[in-house]
C-alpha cells in the first residue's frame, strides 16, 4: 500500500453534521477496500487530521490514508459524482517524492553554497591582497594577476553546481517514470490463460452490464452477436455507451456482468497479450511519434509475432492506405522525422499513417472511434477508401457521428442510455422511422431561417 492524501472542498451551505458525514463515508470507503486512516504527521492530533476550515467558497478537508490503487480510485470516483464536492486533488506521498524534495533542499543549498563561497574567495583575495601591496610585499599587477586566476577558478565550480542541480531534476525526473513503468495494471491474464489462436472474428456480447461508477450503467444488458468479417456501426447520441462497447472487446475494462466472447471463448480466460494482437483500435487522436514515417508504420507490428515488416511490406501498407502519395512529397519521403504527435502532418494525413499501421498488423478484429472527427470533406473522403480497403475481410466496429461513413454497414446499431433500441441495415432503419431515421434527418437538415 502507498499513502496519499485527498483533498476536497465541500460546499459552504452543508451543515457540521453533513461535512462530518461525508468524511465518514469516504472514510468508510478506505476501511472497506483495506487501507488504513493515518495520523498527519504535521498536525499530530487525529480530530485534526481531516483540518476542517470553513472558507468563503466551502468546506476545506484532507484526508491522509495508506491504501492501493484501485482504492484510490474508488475514492475519487465517489467524489466525482458527489454532490456535495466542488473539486478535488488526490496526492501520491511516498519515498520517491520525498527522495525528489530532499534532493531539490540539496540543489538549493549547493547553489548558495558556491555563491557564498565564490563573494567570500573574493573578498578574501582582495583584501588580504590589498595589505600585502601596502606592506610591499606585492605588486599591484601580480595582485591583478592573481585575482584573474582566482576568478576563472570559480567558473568551472559554478558549471558544476549546475551539473550537480541537473542531475538531481533528471533523477527526480527518473523516479517519477520508474514509478509510471512498475504500476501493475489491474486488468491482467490470469495464470495460465490459453492463448488466442487462428482468430476468425465472430463477437458476441452476452448480456453485458457495465459502468464506471456504482449504480450508475453506461451499457445495460447488451446482448449481441456479431458474425466475423462483417462491418457493425455504432450510432447513438453522446453519452450513450459507444466508445465504452469498444473498449470492453480488447478487455480494456471488465464487465459488471455478463460476458464478452470472441470466437466462442470468453476474454477473461485468455491470455491478455494474444487477444489485443489479434485487434486493431483506431482512435480519432491518433498517436504519431517524433520518428520517420518508416519507424510510425512499422510500430504496427509491435506484438505481433515473425520478424519485423520488410520495406516492401510497409510501402505496400501505405499504398493500401493511401498514404504512399504524401509520404514521397515529404522532404525526405519515408525517412522523414514526423513532428511529436504529428503536428508536421493534417487530420486526414496522420489518420491515413494509422491505417498504415493496421495493414502492417494484420489484425482479424477492427475497432475505429470516430476516425473522420475533423477531417475537411477531401481528406474524409482519402480515409474512407482506406478504411474500406482495410476492413475487407475483417470483422470491424466503427463508431462514427458522420453517418456517410457508415451507410454501407452491414448492420447499424442504435445506443440510447445504454440499450440498444434499434439495428439493422441503413435503408431498414429509415423505413422504420424510428429514433435512427429521426438521428439521421436531424444530421441532414439545413437549419430554417428565421422570418425577418
Amino acid at each position: 500500500m502507498r499513502r496519499y492524501e485527498t483533498i476536497f472542498i465541500l460546499r459552504s451551505d452543508l451543515g457540521e453534521v453533513q461535512v462530518k458525514d461525508s468524511i465518514k463515508r469516504f472514510e468508510g470507503l478506505v476501511a472497506t477496500g483495506g487501507g488504513e486512516m493515518l495520523e498527519t504527521d504535521e498536525w499530530g492530533f487525529r480530530e485534526l487530521a481531516y483540518r476542517i476550515r470553513n472558507e468563503r467558497r466551502g468546506y476545506y478537508v484532507r484526508l491522509d490514508y495508506a491504501a492501493t490503487g484501485p482504492v484510490l480510485n474508488e475514492v475519487e470516483r465517489n467524489l466525482k459524482i458527489s454532490d456535495s464536492v466542488l473539486r478535488y486533488l488526490s496526492v501520491l506521498v511516498d519515498p520517491e517524492v520525498d527522495t525528489a524534495k530532499v534532493r531539490a533542499e540539496i540543489e538549493a543549498r549547493l547553489h548558495r553554497a558556491v555563491q557564498i563561497t565564490i563573494a567570500a574567495g573574493v573578498g578574501a583575495t582582495l583584501g588580504l591582497g590589498a595589505l600585502d601591496v601596502l606592506a610591499g610585499r606585492l605588486s599591484p599587477g601580480q595582485l591583478l594577476v592573481f585575482a584573474a586566476y582566482v576568478r576563472g577558478l570559480y567558473g568551472p565550480l559554478r558549471q558544476v553546481s549546475k551539473t550537480v542541480q541537473r542531475t538531481a531534476k533528471a533523477s527526480a525526473c527518473a523516479d517519477r517514470v520508474l514509478e509510471v513503468l512498475e504500476e501493475m495494471p489491474e486488468i491482467q491474464s490470469a495464470p495460465g490463460s490459453p492463448a488466442l489462436e487462428d482468430v476468425q472474428g465472430s463477437i458476441r456480447l452476452d448480456h453485458v452490464t457495465f459502468g464506471y461508477t456504482p449504480g450508475k450503467p453506461v451499457l445495460q444488458e447488451v446482448h449481441l452477436d456479431i458474425a466475423p468479417r462483417t462491418t457493425v456501426a455504432l450510432v447513438g447520441p453522446t453519452g450513450s455507451g459507444k466508445t465504452t462497447f469498444l473498449n470492453l472487446i480488447p478487455r480494456f475494462y471488465d464487465p459488471l456482468s455478463g460476458e464478452v466472447r470472441i470466437d466462442g471463448m470468453e476474454v477473461r480466460h485468455l491470455d491478455l497479450n494474444s487477444l489485443r494482437r489479434h485487434i486493431s483500435y483506431l482512435t480519432q487522436e491518433v498517436v504519431v511519434m517524433g520518428l520517420t514515417v518508416r519507424d510510425n508504420i512499422a510500430y504496427g507490428a509491435i506484438g505481433k509475432k515473425g520478424s519485423p515488416p520488410t520495406e516492401e511490406e510497409i510501402q505496400s501498407a501505405a499504398r493500401a492506405a493511401y498514404a504512399h502519395e504524401f509520404i514521397v512529397k515529404l522532404p525526405h519521403g519515408y525517412d522523414t522525422v514526423l513532428g511529436e504527435r504529428g503536428t508536421t502532418l493534417s487530420g486526414g494525413q496522420r489518420q491515413r499513417i494509422a491505417i498504415a499501421r493496421a495493414f502492417i498488423r494484420d489484425a482479424r478484429i477492427l475497432l475505429f472511434d470516430e476516425p473522420m472527427t475533423g477531417l475537411d470533406p477531401l481528406a474524409e473522403q482519402a480515409v474512407q477508401r482506406a478504411f474500406a480497403n482495410l476492413s475487407r475481410g475483417r470483422t470491424t466496429i466503427v463508431v462514427a457521428h458522420h453517418l456517410s461513413t457508415i451507410l454501407h454497414a452491414d448492420r447499424i446499431l442504435f445506443l440510447e442510455g445504454g440499450r440498444i433500441v434499434e439495428q439493422g441495415s441503413h435503408e431498414q432503419l429509415l423505413e422504420r422511422a424510428g429514433a435512427y431515421a429521426e438521428f439521421y434527418r436531424t444530421q441532414w437538415a439545413l437549419p430554417t431561417p428565421e422570418p425577418a
